[in-house]
């Protein structure tokens, strides 16, 4: 772990050596490395947040970060909801979301109301994970929002077709299904 993170954030004096995959442009080394991380926090998860602890959070490893089953990545993410940067504060709602953990939710309750319509729609996402009918009613309103571009309108409104198929099992009736 100590390595990667030594190879990705610049060699030290006992680690000096260079990015071993510079043939390549810019984007693909991005993904190449988070791709790497995200492999090593998968498989090292205690380990990984460890190694992570002293350096700044890039949306890198935020976004890995919802990966991750250590309980530190929740209180490592929550700070980041209220960032200045909408996509940082995307990819720290959108990782407290699959943290599936009752311990981010008051985290994602407060994304509700970011200004940027992105943020609240992983939040939204989120939410649909535990409440779906609550969900519901969110999308349909952040679907009134003034400024909703038309990706995000689209994706909104399949999260919709989606939730609303969806039916609890407390709400099937066995009946239906016998004949």
């Amino acid at each position: 772990m100590q390595r990667l993170l030594g190879l990705w954030y610049g060699g030290t004096a006992a680690d000096p050596l260079p990015n071993p995959i510079p043939e390549v442009s810019s984007r693909d080394a991005i993904d190449r490395w988070s791709s790497a991380l995200a492999i090593v926090a998968s498989a090292a998860p205690s380990a990984f947040v460890d190694g992570i602890a002293d350096l700044d959070m890039s949306t890198t490893l935020l976004a890995i970060l919802g990966d991750v089953e250590d309980p530190r990545a929740i209180s490592t993410l929550a700070p980041h909801i209220a960032d200045e940067d909408w996509l940082t504060r995307y990819n720290a709602v959108s990782s407290l979301g699959r943290q599936n953990d009752p311990a981010a939710r008051p985290f994602i309750e407060r994304a509700l109301g970011d200004e940027n319509l992105v943020v609240r729609a992983a939040a939204i996402k989120a939410v649909g994970a535990w409440a779906p009918d609550r969900a519901i009613t969110l999308y349909r309103e952040l679907l009134d929002s003034p400024g909703l571009t038309p990706a995000l309108r689209s994706q909104a409104g399949a999260a919709l077709t989606l939730l609303q198929g969806a039916v609890p099992a407390e709400r099937v009736n066995p009946e239906e299904f016998e004949s």
